[in-house]
């Protein structure tokens, strides 16, 4: 990735574009899993990417403070 792309963005506003959609999707994930378990286990996959690009952010932000 070019370093202009992400020097454009303030990694703080990328760690917060990862952090509000965590309680929807741990709602949604406990909703689904009361109709259909196999529909909450295909959310874990994208949970785990959300938690993954916020950490990975938040390192960057407090490396970079």
């Amino acid at each position: 990735m070019d370093a202009a792309v992400l020097r454009r963005r303030p990694v703080r506003t990328r760690l917060r574009r990862h952090l509000p959609p965590a309680p929807g999707l741990t709602a949604t994930i406990i909703a689904f899993g009361r109709h259909r378990r196999a529909a909450a286990l295909l959310l874990l996959p994208y949970a785990a990417w959300v938690a993954y690009a916020a950490a990975l952010n938040l390192d960057l932000w407090l490396d970079n403070a």
